[in-house]
């Protein structure tokens, strides 16, 4: 499992979490669902952006 895989996989639980919490909205605002996920998003693709195939 490379460093790709693993930010993949990352991504797919992240959005698989949000889907679910958003049937929760009495619980969650989505509002802050979505402001935490966007910095989690933004973090994740600053550490995609120097991606070395041969790593």
């Amino acid at each position: 499992m490379n460093k790709q895989d693993i930010l993949r996989l990352i991504g797919a639980t992240l959005i698989g979490g949000y889907l679910g919490l958003r049937n929760m909205q009495e619980i969650i605002h989505r509002e802050y669902v979505e402001r935490e996920l966007q910095v989690v998003l933004a973090s994740l693709q600053m550490e995609i952006i120097p991606y070395d195939e041969n790593y």
